[in-house]
């Protein structure tokens, strides 16, 4: 069975772009518009997701929020911080404190 991803963005089109290329390299993708949605779907989904990719900066729930709220039902989860804004800080933060796997700008 190919891996499940979860993709957390609160721009429609960003969801679009990253579920189709992950689609074609044969990812399983579901998608959530803010980081309200994304726990949700995370803790209600039958199977579990393999991977996460969140946007750092969204309204309501952000990225670190995402994070905390799924390293708490799942501690091996694999997530990548997805950001236009790479402030080190908050990359940093999302590393050491939240246990991120990785981040792209």
């Amino acid at each position: 069975m190919n891996e499940k991803i979860l993709v957390v963005d609160d721009e429609q089109d960003i969801l679009q772009m990253l579920s189709k290329l992950l689609l074609q390299e044969d990812y399983q993708v579901k998608t959530a518009l803010g980081g309200e949605e994304a726990i949700a779907m995370f803790k209600s989904e039958p199977e579990p997701f393999d991977a996460v990719i969140t946007d750092m900066r969204m309204p309501g729930v952000d990225g670190i929020g995402v994070i905390k709220a799924i390293k708490e039902i799942d501690e091996y989860i694999e997530v990548i911080i997805l950001t236009g804004y790479a402030a080190l800080d908050n990359v940093i933060q999302a590393f050491r404190d939240h246990g991120a796997f990785d981040y792209l700008t």
